[in-house]
């Protein structure tokens, strides 16, 4: 009895152990990768090599959040049933709502092309509010992404049918736009015009906005269109 109860409290000792050492080497990392990604030169020349993006055919179709002034402009792909956008949401909303930075986002959705299908359902509701008044669109967006059921969400959130037939040529615009630059997945994330890859994600946001010189607004850049691959998140 007391020889198994001393092995048992070894292995157990040895667990803690392990478990207590992994966790210490992980802050480590997380702490050399965040230096790694405040590096200034290193984080520019990243930036650098990362596609770029123009926004000239969605001049009459898009949906712009926030401080419509400002020269920190963060761009998304997203899909309401996306579980991944859910997160990248939440980074976007603190950044709009919380600050500390005055930031223009600009939300294109990304859905199949089938009006029956739920998420272009979804969509074309949160299209349709944003229509009817930015404010009243922004309201209804951040409710469901912050995990309102389908139903209430949509009796919580009427409009009529001008803004819903309008909101159709708004998503087959994004969705042309998407599939002109090969942006085929969500969530997809550009600061400025430049698309946020590896090693930096959306959390990064108020990290490279912090660190980042200010960034010429969108429209007064000439850029060519990108082409990324297609990928499932």
């Amino acid at each position: 009895g007391l020889a198994a109860a001393a092995v048992v409290a070894a292995l157990t000792w040895k667990h803690l152990s392990n478990t207590m050492q992994l966790r210490k080497n992980q802050h480590k990392l997380k702490v050399s990768l965040l230096a790694f990604k405040r590096h200034p030169e290193l984080r520019d020349y990243l930036i650098a090599q990362n596609p770029k993006v123009t926004y000239a055919p969605l001049s009459n179709h898009q949906i712009l959040i926030g401080d419509d002034q400002s020269t920190n402009s963060v761009t998304t792909v997203i899909n309401p049933l996306c579980g991944y956008c859910t997160d990248s949401f939440a980074v976007y909303r603190n950044l709009i709502e919380e600050g500390p930075f005055d930031v223009q986002l600009r939300m294109v959705f990304l859905v199949p092309e089938n009006p029956k299908h739920e998420a272009y359902v979804l969509a074309q509701r949160m299209v349709a509010c944003y229509l009817q008044s930015p404010e009243y669109g922004w309201k209804a967006i951040t409710a469901w992404f912050s995990g309102a059921e389908k139903d209430i969400w949509l009796q919580q959130f009427p409009t009529n049918a001008t803004h819903e037939e309008e909101a159709m040529a708004w998503l087959q615009a994004h969705r042309q736009w998407c599939v002109e630059r090969q942006l085929l997945y969500t969530p997809i994330t550009f600061l400025g015009d430049v698309l946020l890859d590896l090693p930096y994600h959306t959390d990064d946001l108020p990290l490279l906005l912090q660190v980042t010189p200010v960034h010429e607004p969108p429209a007064a850049r000439s850029t060519e269109p990108i082409a990324v691959a297609e990928a499932e998140r």
